[in-house]
Protein backbone atom coordinates (compact mmCIF):
# COMPACT_ATOMS: atom_id res chain seq x y z
CA UNK A 1 0.00 0.00 0.00
CA UNK A 2 3.36 2.61 0.42
CA UNK A 3 3.83 2.90 -3.01
CA UNK A 4 -0.06 3.95 -3.33
CA UNK A 5 0.35 7.05 -1.00
CA UNK A 6 2.02 10.09 -2.67
CA UNK A 7 3.79 11.39 0.39
CA UNK A 8 6.62 10.24 3.09
CA UNK A 9 3.94 12.35 5.77
CA UNK A 10 0.90 10.21 4.43
CA UNK A 11 3.17 7.26 4.19
CA UNK A 12 4.51 7.46 7.32
CA UNK A 13 0.56 8.44 8.65
CA UNK A 14 -1.07 4.91 7.04
CA UNK A 15 2.09 2.62 8.54
CA UNK A 16 1.38 3.53 12.09
CA UNK A 17 -1.88 2.81 11.23
CA UNK A 18 -3.93 5.55 10.69
CA UNK A 19 -6.67 5.24 8.01
CA UNK A 20 -8.56 8.84 7.90
CA UNK A 21 -5.88 11.70 6.57
CA UNK A 22 -6.58 15.07 5.72
CA UNK A 23 -5.75 16.67 2.78
CA UNK A 24 -6.17 20.83 3.49
CA UNK A 25 -5.64 23.97 1.44
CA UNK A 26 -6.42 27.32 2.19
CA UNK A 27 -7.01 30.27 -0.82
CA UNK A 28 -6.78 34.27 0.11
CA UNK A 29 -4.05 34.32 1.96
CA UNK A 30 -2.03 36.70 0.44
CA UNK A 31 -4.86 38.76 -1.22
CA UNK A 32 -5.71 42.33 0.17
CA UNK A 33 -9.36 42.01 1.07
CA UNK A 34 -11.25 38.87 1.75
CA UNK A 35 -11.81 35.87 3.94
CA UNK A 36 -9.08 33.38 3.62
CA UNK A 37 -10.61 30.33 3.33
CA UNK A 38 -9.78 26.79 4.35
CA UNK A 39 -11.38 23.16 3.39
CA UNK A 40 -10.26 19.65 3.94
CA UNK A 41 -10.68 16.53 2.71
CA UNK A 42 -10.38 12.97 3.65
CA UNK A 43 -8.17 11.43 1.03
CA UNK A 44 -8.02 8.13 -0.54
CA UNK A 45 -4.86 6.16 -1.09
CA UNK A 46 -6.27 4.43 -4.27
CA UNK A 47 -7.95 7.89 -5.86
CA UNK A 48 -5.21 10.53 -6.10
CA UNK A 49 -7.38 13.08 -7.53
CA UNK A 50 -8.87 13.48 -4.27
CA UNK A 51 -6.06 15.48 -2.95
CA UNK A 52 -6.74 18.54 -5.55
CA UNK A 53 -10.19 19.00 -3.77
CA UNK A 54 -9.22 20.60 -0.85
CA UNK A 55 -7.78 23.35 -3.64
CA UNK A 56 -10.63 23.42 -5.53
CA UNK A 57 -13.06 23.84 -2.67
CA UNK A 58 -11.38 26.79 -0.99
CA UNK A 59 -11.03 28.44 -4.13
CA UNK A 60 -14.48 28.46 -4.95
CA UNK A 61 -16.21 28.86 -1.92
CA UNK A 62 -13.65 32.25 -1.56
CA UNK A 63 -14.13 33.31 -5.25
CA UNK A 64 -18.03 33.11 -4.60
CA UNK A 65 -17.65 35.40 -1.86
CA UNK A 66 -15.62 37.83 -3.73
CA UNK A 67 -18.27 38.28 -6.33
CA UNK A 68 -21.01 38.90 -3.50
CA UNK A 69 -18.50 41.26 -1.68
CA UNK A 70 -17.92 42.97 -5.39
CA UNK A 71 -21.63 43.72 -5.35
CA UNK A 72 -21.24 45.38 -1.31
CA UNK A 73 -18.17 47.08 -2.57
CA UNK A 74 -18.61 48.13 -5.87
CA UNK A 75 -15.68 50.31 -7.54
CA UNK A 76 -13.17 47.79 -6.49
CA UNK A 77 -13.66 44.87 -8.89
CA UNK A 78 -13.63 42.41 -6.70
CA UNK A 79 -15.12 39.88 -9.23
CA UNK A 80 -12.67 40.36 -11.11
CA UNK A 81 -9.36 40.46 -9.15
CA UNK A 82 -10.74 38.55 -5.91
CA UNK A 83 -8.73 40.94 -3.70
CA UNK A 84 -5.64 40.23 -4.64
CA UNK A 85 -3.44 43.17 -5.22
CA UNK A 86 -3.59 43.74 -8.99
CA UNK A 87 -2.64 47.26 -10.43
CA UNK A 88 -6.65 47.64 -10.89
CA UNK A 89 -6.99 47.01 -7.66
CA UNK A 90 -4.66 49.73 -5.78
CA UNK A 91 -5.85 51.74 -8.47
CA UNK A 92 -9.07 51.51 -6.61
CA UNK A 93 -8.00 51.70 -3.04
CA UNK A 94 -6.35 54.95 -3.97
CA UNK A 95 -9.24 56.42 -5.58
CA UNK A 96 -11.97 55.67 -2.83
CA UNK A 97 -9.94 54.31 0.27
CA UNK A 98 -9.84 50.62 1.93
CA UNK A 99 -13.07 49.04 3.31
CA UNK A 100 -13.54 48.21 6.85
CA UNK A 101 -12.72 44.53 5.21
CA UNK A 102 -9.27 45.37 3.48
CA UNK A 103 -6.73 44.05 5.68
CA UNK A 104 -5.09 47.03 7.13
CA UNK A 105 -2.23 45.30 7.94
CA UNK A 106 -1.07 44.91 4.71
CA UNK A 107 0.97 48.14 3.46
CA UNK A 108 -0.41 48.96 0.09
CA UNK A 109 -4.29 48.94 2.46
CA UNK A 110 -2.47 51.37 5.06
CA UNK A 111 -1.30 53.79 2.36
CA UNK A 112 -4.14 53.80 0.74
CA UNK A 113 -6.05 55.04 3.97
CA UNK A 114 -4.13 57.86 3.86
CA UNK A 115 -3.75 59.16 0.47
CA UNK A 116 -7.04 58.06 -0.57
CA UNK A 117 -9.05 60.59 -2.70
CA UNK A 118 -11.60 62.77 0.06
CA UNK A 119 -9.10 61.22 3.06
CA UNK A 120 -8.70 63.57 5.86
CA UNK A 121 -6.69 63.32 8.76
CA UNK A 122 -7.75 64.37 12.43
CA UNK A 123 -5.86 67.50 14.02
CA UNK A 124 -3.99 66.15 17.29
CA UNK A 125 -4.46 68.06 19.97
CA UNK A 126 -1.54 70.48 21.28
CA UNK A 127 -1.30 70.75 24.71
Amino acid sequence: MARLCSSRFERAARQLGWTRIAGIDEAGRGALFGPVVAAAVILNPRRRIVGLAASILAKTHRDTRMDEWDGVYPGYGFAQHKGYGTPEHLEALKRLGPTPLHRHSFAPVREAGCWSTGATQTPLPIF
